[in-house]
């Protein structure tokens, strides 16, 4: 089985199609907005894994984080994460995450 090479970026204006296909695929149904600053990670050139930041009422908040079913409890979101707090910076950002994360 050939080993797939994962890379973090954040998303580009022509990535909105593609992340919203990923978010579809997983369930995720809040939409994706032309002012959110998107995280991806991708395997091969496709999107496997996603987050979204997001301003609401002036507050950063971090959303929509997914990974894909199939390659969960691989690290993959963990790395996505130290990737996006690098984006964050040393901004506040607030999550309210989902009981199993």
């Amino acid at each position: 089985m050939k080993m797939q090479h994962n890379y973090f970026e954040v998303a580009r204006t022509v990535d909105l199609a593609a992340v919203t296909s990923f978010y579809e695929s997983v369930g995720y149904n809040r939409g994706v907005h032309s002012d959110d600053r998107i995280m991806v990670v991708r395997a091969d050139r496709r999107i496997i894994g996603a987050v979204r930041l997001c301003e609401d009422a002036g507050t950063l908040v971090l959303r929509g984080m997914y990974i894909a079913e199939n390659l969960r409890g691989k690290g993959i979101g963990v790395r996505l994460l130290e990737y996006t707090s690098g984006e964050i910076g040393p901004a506040e950002c607030w999550c309210v995450p989902y009981v199993q994360l």
